[in-house]
């Protein structure tokens, strides 16, 4: 699998540099391409399985939709022919229509998603997710002082049961198109998770059995507490 991580110098916030060491620990360093904020992403004129893209600051968001949306196009027809993507973090609010701030600035987004992302920077929403993705389970958290509304009942990523989904008032998180999956959760996502890695890579991942013994233990310890939210 050939793997482009886009923009990893600046999009790797709240742990999910961890998902970038994943990839390369799983496929080999030669078969990820890191893309830099200043080049072309390489999905658009290359051969390209899969991109990752991690959370990132809000000034950050406004440089990447700048970047991207010349490309937006070419994106939407690679994931149509079978591309895999994966947004953790902030990286998903640049996928919806608008990220409104709290003066009533609007930024607007790729528009991939039907969903407005509104940004309230008191308090922070900082909580423990557990839930499922089809059958496998996801854990993780989310560190944020945005909330996402829009529609998703068609096209979650997962089904939350501790935790919140892409607001406070629903339990379903995240979104998915074709091989694309945006959601809001950190952790690293694909070291948190492996069974959904495997499921999602199409491979055998490295220390599957001290990653799984690893997950149980988050999720035996989410379900003892009655407030998720810290």
């Amino acid at each position: 699998m050939k793997i482009e991580i886009l923009f990893g110098e600046v999009c790797s916030l709240y742990g999910d540099h961890g998902n970038i060491m994943f990839l390369e620990k799983t496929f080999g360093k030669n078969n990820i391409n890191k893309t830099s904020i200043l080049e072309t992403p390489k999905f658009i004129t290359e051969k390209i399985d899969l991109i990752y893209m991690g959370a990132m600051n809000e000034k950050t968001q406004a440089q990447v939709i700048d970047k991207l949306l010349p490309f937006k196009d070419i994106l939407l027809e690679k994931l149509d022919n079978g591309l895999k993507a994966l947004f953790t973090g902030t990286a998903m609010d640049i996928l919806g229509k608008t990220i409104v701030e709290e003066n009533g600035t609007t930024l607007e987004g790729l528009n991939i998603f039907d969903f407005e992302t509104r940004i309230k920077k008191r308090p922070r929403l900082n909580c423990a997710i557990y839930g499922l993705y089809k059958n496998i389970p996801i854990v993780g958290h989310k560190t944020q002082f945005t909330q996402t509304f829009g529609d998703n009942s068609e096209n979650y990523f997962i089904k939350v049961q501790k935790g919140m989904g892409i607001n406070k008032n629903t339990n379903l998180e995240g979104f998915i198109y074709k091989n694309l999956i945006a959601t809001n959760i950190t952790g690293p996502l694909l070291i948190m998770n492996p069974q959904f890695s495997e499921n999602y890579l199409g491979v055998e991942i490295p220390y599957k059995n001290l990653l799984l013994a690893a997950q149980n233990k988050r999720i035996k310890d989410t379900n003892l507490v009655k407030d998720v939210f810290y």
